[in-house]
C-alpha cells in the first residue's frame, strides 16, 4: 500500500470484501483524495458495497481504478450510489468485474 498525500494505491493485495470493509472505514477520513487504486483485490459484490461507502463524499476524487475485483452488477449498483456526490471524476477503470449490462447501466 502506498499513500502519498492525495493518492492511495492499494492494488494487488487480494484482501477481499472483508479487507475492503476495514479499509473503507479509514477511507472516510481521506476526503482530499484525488486518486484511488483498489484494483485486483478480489472484493466481489460485497466489497463493492464497502468501497461505495468509503468513497462517499470524496468530492475531489478524479481517478478511480476498481478493475479486476469481480464486483458484478450488484457491486456496480453500489459503486454508482457512492459516486453520486463525486462530480470531479474524470477516469474510472472498471474492467474485469463481470458487471454485465445491468451493472454498466447503473454506472452510465
Amino acid at each position: 500500500a502506498e499513500y502519498m498525500g492525495s493518492n492511495l494505491v492499494i492494488s494487488e493485495n487480494r484482501f477481499g470484501s472483508t479487507g475492503m470493509k476495514y479499509i473503507s472505514e479509514g477511507m472516510k477520513n481521506l476526503k482530499s483524495l484525488t486518486n484511488l487504486d483498489v484494483s485486483d483485490n478480489l472484493m466481489d459484490k460485497e466489497g463493492g458495497k464497502y468501497l461505495s461507502e468509503g468513497i462517499e463524499g470524496m468530492s475531489k476524487l478524479t481517478r478511480l481504478n476498481v478493475s479486476k475485483n469481480n464486483i458484478q452488477a450488484e457491486g456496480g449498483k453500489s459503486l454508482a450510489e457512492g459516486m453520486k456526490s463525486i462530480s470531479s471524476l474524470t477516469f474510472l477503470d472498471i474492467h474485469s468485474n463481470d458487471l454485465q449490462s445491468e451493472g454498466v447501466k447503473y454506472l452510465s
